[in-house]
């Protein structure tokens, strides 16, 4: 009896020892993927504003202002609500929301800066999300890039490989490029066009009027 119990004993341990490999594995195997690990979606609503929202909407329930260009033709916003009725280029004081354009008295494009910081994602984590960008800008000095996916209808800003700025919706060629002066390298779909006669921006760094897709939506 004595070494019955032993060896029920060994048994009983064996079991505990193989139920908790067993765990162990279960564990192991439906653990968090890659891919769920990084879940993010490109948001089309941004601190209660949202694409399709209406011009009336968005003034009822936030303090949008216009975004007027000075003698430089540099944007600042209006220190009050004059022309809110029909421009079509607002943003908030002090970045508390992001700038949108409207269309129609209907937004279709936000811009955001500080919810995109927020967010911790790099490069890499975009790209295998989403794959390779339909457009990448990378800028003269080198320290930023633009990834732009069309279907998915956004651009993402990285500096040194950190979020800096978001765009979504009716994306225009000004959208998928660092800035207006810069003139730094943009891919499309992997092919060099800029600097290339390919390029859809003049020398001057306004859209060429003789270029044939008028949006990055228009490419083939």
């Amino acid at each position: 009896m004595k070494y019955l119990k032993v060896i029920l004993g060994a048994f009983g341990a064996i079991s505990v020892l193989l139920m908790v490999g067993l765990l162990v594995g279960l564990l192991i195997e439906t653990g968090p993927t890659k891919d769920e690990e990084f879940a993010w979606t490109p948001p089309n609503e941004i601190g209660g504003v949202y694409l399709e929202m209406t011009r009336s909407d968005l003034l009822f329930n936030f303090e949008y202002r216009c975004w007027k260009p000075n003698d430089n033709l540099i944007s600042f916003l209006a220190d009050d609500s004059s022309g809110v009725r029909t421009c079509n280029e607002m943003g908030v004081k002090d970045g508390r929301g992001p700038s949108v354009h409207l269309k129609n008295d209907v937004v279709t494009k936000l811009e955001d800066f500080s919810y995109i910081r927020s967010v911790g994602i790099t490069a890499e984590e975009i790209q295998n999300r989403f794959g390779e960008p339909d457009i990448l800008t990378i800028n003269e000095d080198l320290s930023g890039r633009v990834y732009t996916y069309l279907d998915h209808r956004f651009s993402i800003f990285f500096r040194r490989n950190e979020p800096s700025r978001y765009k979504t919706g009716d994306l225009g060629w000004s959208d998928v490029r660092w800035n207006s002066y810069d003139s730094g390298e943009i891919f499309v779909r992997g092919e060099l066009v800029c600097p290339s006669p390919k390029c859809p921006f003049s020398e001057n760094g306004l859209l060429r009027d003789d270029y044939p897709y008028k949006t990055p939506f228009d490419l083939p």
